[in-house]
């Protein structure tokens, strides 16, 4: 029986060799724990493994999590509380790899931007877009123009984003979106005009178009179990149900396994090898012409 190519690469001994019968050793012994190198070496070859099942966008952002040197996201820039959105660092934000044409081949991606568009007129959209407005200068008189169609996410988180829902969880459906996101923020932003009606003599926003757009941060901070992964294989839905409910977000793959997974262990590559970059994502945009008018009165 031919060794996988994992094992062929990475050193381990043929699966089907007969044990070695030593004074102290059984058939029924724990092989050796692997080695940090060896760890280390599993670690990476995960997004291989996504690219096996499809798992594209979620394979390039391990890649570039890899790629960058060692950096840890503080919780207030993990919240977005600490820093805007156009003070990061390109070394700490990715605008390529998420797209939102990918973003909407998900039904559940969808169903986030049904509920926001349901959300235009609520209290909460209407309050922030009166601070929006506020921290843009206008002071309830007059013409003010918010943003414009050519924005990018980073600029409409500063500026004009009015709401957002979160969606994804570890019960959803277990795929590329899954793997890559998780749990992320759809957020939705207004560009128009803030005037005063004519008429009425009432405040409102004249809203000419709405975008949507996503974003998340990409870290190992905290304990979550990522499940037990291999370089390849066929992902067994019922085994992943199961460690879903007793471990959290899980899969499993047939074949050698590079082993359990969690948090904790791309930690530990970062601390051995200088290397691994926690960053913020969002997506491009996502735009929607869409005429209405809001009373801000």
């Amino acid at each position: 029986m031919e060794a996988s190519r994992f094992s062929r690469v990475h050193g381990s001994s043929e699966v089907s060799a007969a044990p070695e019968k030593t004074q102290g050793r059984t058939e029924s012994s724990k092989p050796p724990r692997p080695s940090e190198q060896q760890s280390r070496a599993r670690i990476k070859a995960i997004p291989s493994a996504m690219r096996q099942m499809g798992w594209f966008v979620s394979a390039d952002l391990m890649d570039r999590w890899f790629s960058h040197g060692a950096w840890v996201l503080s919780n207030g820039w993990k919240d977005g509380t600490d820093i805007k959105a156009s003070q990061l660092s390109l070394a700490h934000v990715d605008t390529r790899i998420v797209s939102m044409a990918w973003v909407v081949g998900f039904p559940r991606a969808r169903l986030a931007i049904d509920e926001l568009m349901n959300k235009i007129r609520s209290f909460p959209t209407i309050d922030q877009l009166r601070r929006r407005l506020r921290d843009s200068g206008w002071n309830g008189s007059g013409v003010l123009h918010l943003g414009h169609a050519s924005m990018s996410a980073v600029q409409l988180d500063d500026m004009c984003q009015v709401n957002f829902v979160s969606f994804g969880g570890p019960f959803n459906t277990v795929d590329d979106m899954y793997g890559a996101l998780g749990k992320a923020a759809m957020k939705m932003a207004f560009i128009g005009r803030a005037e005063v009606d004519p008429s009425t003599r009432r405040q409102r926003f004249v809203i000419s178009d709405i975008a949507f757009y996503l974003r998340d941060t990409y870290d190992f901070n905290g304990e979550q179990p990522l499940g037990t992964w291999s370089e390849f294989g066929v992902f067994n839905k019922t085994e992943a149900v199961a460690n879903i409910l007793f471990d959290g977000l899980g899969f499993d793959w047939h074949g050698e396994p590079i082993g359990a997974i969690n948090n904790a262990a791309f930690r530990r590559y970062r601390a051995q090898t200088g290397w691994g970059g926690d960053f913020i994502l969002y997506s491009n945009v996502l735009w929607k012409k869409f005429t209405l008018t809001i009373d801000l009165s």
